[in-house]
């Protein structure tokens, strides 16, 4: 369903906003039903900006007494926490904010398979098979929207869900991105500006740098680090490592590393993400190789979130959760990567950078290896911690000249 007219948006004047200038990186797929139609959609953005208010202060989802103002469902609305009415906060219900987009002038084009590099279809594999191919937003900074968010009662916004929501529109802007193949390097999105009329929104916005207008790698790097110790900062004591709160995807151990790429400008957006695809073909034909050789009984590649049928020897293993493990068995599921790539720029530099969360991993945490049919492996062979080929490709990052590591750490002790 398009979005909704600005039309139908409450009168402006006299009320609180704030306003989000995004611009796409790389080409962006985000759409309704038709895979041919690609356009900005306000359910995608304000999806996105729940899970990094979670992931920025996991500790709002939980109904602990003394939490309220920092409440998910007092500052994005909602029936009742965790879907039980009797969970509600007293201020639950709609979401006090109204969202529109600012009138523009969307670009797109389709997406040739065919004609793409041999590292740029590595990581946009899935749209091997589509028929007309799939439509992106064109990136570019003359491909900026402004996102308004209208505050009719600010009131109902406390000041910790007001710095909550520009955290979220921050993190979300510089660790996520947006659309299909998200997690691997397309839909990144740069935060390129933003304003408000609102007093308490202006002082915690003046506090945020804002990394895409540094003017290289280096110092994007450096406004990054900056950004995430403001963030850091603003949570209580009370919501610190380790807690029951802690994040399923956001761990202590979650983190950023950032790969600039210098004399980098006059590449565009194919040539740099067919580099990283071509860098991450190798090094899981590296571990593949590495596993051939040393006949190891289970294969790393699965903790990169890989296709969970991977053959070895002469059974065809799948990683599943344990509590699934028998209803699921022959379902043929996936494990959706924990290393997200994503692409910035800086003063005409192009900045990669390497998301890795911290969730559980197969053969690591509460998973096993289980046969398909249902029958349970003898030896389950789980996966060592120095088998985890996320651990093997972060290590390897961290190696590359400039490169560096970034913990999330949201309210860890500094």
């Amino acid at each position: 369903m398009p979005n909704a007219p600005s039309s139908l948006a409450v009168p402006r004047s006299g009320l609180h906003r704030v306003e989000v200038d995004l611009a796409p990186v790389t080409p962006i797929f985000c759409g309704g039903a038709s895979q041919q139609l690609s356009e900005w959609r306000l359910s995608s953005l304000k999806g996105q900006l729940r899970f990094w208010y979670r992931a920025w202060n996991a500790a709002a989802s939980h109904p602990f007494s003394g939490m309220e103002a920092w409440r998910e469902d007092a500052v994005f609305g909602g029936a009742g926490l965790f879907g039980e009415p009797s969970l509600a906060d007293s201020n639950a219900g709609q979401c006090p904010f109204l969202m529109e987009l600012a009138p523009r002038r969307e670009e797109t084009r389709e997406f040739s398979f065919s004609a793409a590099s041999p590292g740029l279809k590595y990581l946009a594999f899935p749209l091997r098979d589509s028929r007309p191919g799939h439509r992106f937003l064109v990136p570019g900074r003359q491909a900026t929207v402004t996102v308004r968010m209208i505050f009719p009662r600010p009131g109902r916004v406390t000041f910790e869900g007001l710095r909550g929501l520009l955290a979220s529109w921050w993190l979300f802007a510089h660790l996520g991105a947006l659309g299909f193949r998200a997690r691997r390097g397309f839909g990144s999105i740069a935060l390129t500006g933003w304003r408000t009329n609102w007093a308490d929104a202006e002082d915690a916005m003046s506090s945020l740098p804002l990394p895409a207008t540094a003017h290289d790698g280096l110092a994007y790097t450096r406004a990054l680090r900056a950004g995430l110790n403001v963030l850091s900062g603003w949570l209580p004591e009370s919501h610190r490592w380790p807690r029951q709160n802690r994040h399923p995807s956001m761990g202590a151990a979650a983190g950023v590393v950032v790969t600039p790429m210098p004399r980098s400008g006059s590449m565009d957006w194919m040539g740099i993400l067919s580099t990283i695809g071509d860098e991450l073909k190798a090094f899981r034909k590296e571990i593949a190789e590495r596993e051939r050789r040393h006949k190891e009984g289970a294969s790393a590649r699965v903790t990169l979130g890989l296709p969970m049928n991977t053959t070895l020897e002469r059974h065809s293993p799948q990683w599943l959760p344990w509590r699934r493990r028998r209803s699921t068995a022959s379902a043929g599921k996936r494990h959706a990567s924990p290393v997200h790539i994503r692409l910035a720029r800086a003063g005409g530099e192009w900045v990669p950078c390497w998301v890795f969360l911290d969730g559980p991993v197969p053969g690591l945490d509460r998973y096993r290896v289980v046969l398909v049919g249902g029958r349970d492996s003898k030896d389950p062979s789980p996966v060592s911690a120095a088998g985890n080929a996320g651990m093997q490709l972060r290590e390897r990052l961290q190696g590359y000249a400039d490169a560096s590591w970034i913990p999330f750490e949201m309210g860890a002790p500094r």
